[in-house]
């Protein structure tokens, strides 16, 4: 059996008693009192003992999380351009939007939707590929009504581009 520990109070001549109540290979062995071995001589005061009241340490503060940075308000802007395709147009070119803030963007061909997207189709552009050789000659339209996010506060946009299908050239004979 073991003892509790023990802390001597003061200085002085302590002593102990040791014992062994034995096991099937040991007999059980008995110290006797005032035994030279089993006398320990405290020469100096253990070092006081803190109070044992409870004391309690203060919860560090609260983490603090700085405020979120302020949103700069989206600004609604739009361009619009074809590729330089104004006039006379044979080959297929594409007509892009770009700008922040866009929500929506329509592309009408004569009047007709030919697209509505929702998101960029190209890279940060909105794009719809026109092909002149399927339209009939003469002039044509295409517009594209931009809407914008609730946030940019800002009036929807419409845009045009206007160009040609013009009559291929006859082929001038001489004879």
């Amino acid at each position: 059996m073991t003892s509790a520990p023990y802390t001597p109070t003061q200085p002085g001549a302590y002593h102990w008693i040791a014992s062994y109540s034995g096991d099937v290979n040991n007999a059980p062995v008995m110290g006797s009192c005032n035994e030279a071995i089993e006398t320990s001589n405290v020469t100096s005061a253990p070092p006081p003992v803190p109070p044992t009241t409870a004391t309690t340490t203060p919860p560090p503060p609260p983490a603090t999380t700085p405020p979120p940075a302020p949103k700069r308000p989206v600004s609604g802007v739009a361009g619009i351009s074809s590729g330089g395709h104004t006039g006379c147009a044979g080959t297929p070119f594409r007509v892009d939007v770009r700008g922040t803030g866009i929500a929506r963007v329509v592309f009408t061909l004569d009047g007709k939707r030919i697209a509505s997207l929702t998101t960029a189709n190209r890279g940060n552009r909105f794009s719809v590929l026109i092909k002149p050789a399927n339209l009939k000659r003469g002039s044509h339209r295409v517009v594209a009504r931009v809407t914008y996010v609730s946030s940019a506060k800002t009036s929807p946009k419409t845009m045009r581009v206007v160009f040609s299908r013009c009559a291929r050239a006859k082929p001038q004979f001489t004879g």
